[in-house]
């Protein structure tokens, strides 16, 4: 019997999951695995595409070249789920796929704040225990949760064709999808504790200076409302510098909804001025667990510290935005508000940030921490629960106007400015 025989009426191989919720564990989605299918199976040819000899034969040579830019630019889904981009590779020509590897411009990097130093301070600190120091020089990325229109593409089309790049907005996205899961296509920020937040990024701090700040802001999340008010909401996340020279906690949270939440709740024990001077991943879980609010910190995919507060919290509603690097409004202490706009501002390297309206598990975190991961959030069910993806790849292209731009890959145009 021929070993043919043995696969005779039988599947060669099955996957360990039949369930959509199953799939996306491990593959995405049912049409990542098909895609990834043909693209084992298909065939590229050994052909040394840098000269249009060896594969021209009709037509013109430099518009095959150009054909092939321009498809990339213009329609390569830099932001897509790995089905999105497995299926324009599997619809591309042997030349759209040689450029694209060999040619076709690409960066990898990341955002450095403060990169000519932290400056002067505008206004000197008027000795407090710890402050928030006000740069001369005022350095941050602003973005808002949304859902986004397409307001740049509105102007000279017919309104059928206005809002085609615009956010979906969808409640209850996976009712007819066959499965449950955490994420929306409401607002790109969406804070609710019971489906939970995860903030991840990879951050490179070499120096600081505890005279001009004390505290330095990652990321501050605000509904802009004023804290005083019962409907006032904030996630803000930092390092305080003078617990790094003193073996302290380096990381403080404060999560506010209303006038309840932890007020910055230290994490990071681990991290002392050696490590955080090199690049390491951190991640914060934060979400409601019975009558707590429980947060896990994780250091390059590991659970180093766990911690819970009393009560669990509402979830943050309004108008949502956030800063990268510097507060994004007056810091709220207890009912008394300080500082504002621009203050607190990092000196450091981030990469790979992430804002996931979701509790990713401890699998997820510590898969994925150390790669990328995929959007399509507009498009594919699979990835719903990304709010927020800046990988900080753009390089630099010497137009302000371009440069000023901080693309975001989640699939919902969420770009920072």
């Amino acid at each position: 019997m021929s070993i043919r025989n043995l696969f005779d009426g039988k599947t060669p191989y099955k996957l360990f999951s039949e369930t959509p919720e199953g799939v996306r564990d491990d593959a995405e989605s049912f049409g990542n695995v098909d895609q990834t299918l043909i693209e084992k199976e298909t065939f590229i040819p050994q052909v040394d595409f840098s000269d249009p000899a060896n594969f021209v034969k009709y037509g013109s040579a430099e518009s095959y070249y150009s054909d092939a830019i321009t498809r990339i630019y213009e329609d390569y889904p830099y932001d897509g789920s790995s089905k999105e981009k497995k299926e324009y590779l599997n619809q591309s020509t042997y030349l759209d796929l040689w450029i694209l590897k060999n040619k076709y411009p690409r960066t990898n990097g990341f955002v450095t704040i403060s990169a000519e130093g932290w400056g002067a301070t505008a206004t000197p600190p008027s000795a407090p225990t710890d402050f928030y120091g006000e740069p001369e020089s005022k350095e941050y990325i602003h973005f808002i949760g949304g859902p986004h229109a397409a307001s740049q593409g509105m102007v000279g089309k017919p309104l059928s064709e206005t809002f085609g790049d615009s956010n979906v907005y969808d409640e209850n996205i996976y009712d007819s999808a066959g499965f449950t899961g955490d994420g929306t296509r409401e607002s790109n920020l969406k804070t609710n504790f019971d489906n939970g937040v995860t903030i991840e990024f990879w951050l490179k701090k070499e120096g600081y200076d505890v005279s001009k700040t004390q505290k330095e802001v990652i990321f501050d999340l605000w509904n802009n409302i004023t804290g005083s008010s019962p409907d006032y909401g904030r996630i803000t996340l930092q390092i305080n510098t003078s617990n790094l020279s003193t073996s302290a906690p380096a990381f403080q949270l404060t999560v506010r909804s209303g006038s309840t939440g932890p007020i910055e709740q230290e994490f990071g024990s681990s991290v002392t001025t050696t490590t955080i001077a090199d690049f390491h991943h951190y991640a914060f879980k934060i979400y409601n667990s019975g009558s707590a609010l429980r947060t896990d910190f994780y250091v390059d995919g590991t659970v180093t510290d766990q911690s819970s507060s009393s009560p669990s919290l509402e979830e943050i509603t309004g108008s949502l935005a956030a800063n990268i690097g510097s507060l994004i409004a007056p810091a709220s202490d207890g009912g008394s508000e300080y500082a504002g706009l621009g203050w607190g501002k990092l000196s450091g390297s981030l990469d790979e940030f992430r804002f996931w309206k979701s509790k990713r598990t401890s699998e997820e975190i510590g898969r994925y921490w150390i790669g990328q991961v995929y959007g399509g959030t507009n498009t594919d069910i699979s990835n719903a629960d990304l709010g927020i993806y800046f990988k900080f790849n753009e390089g630099i292209t010497g137009n302000t106007t371009l440069d000023s731009t901080i693309l975001d890959y989640s699939g919902r145009v969420t770009n920072g400015a």
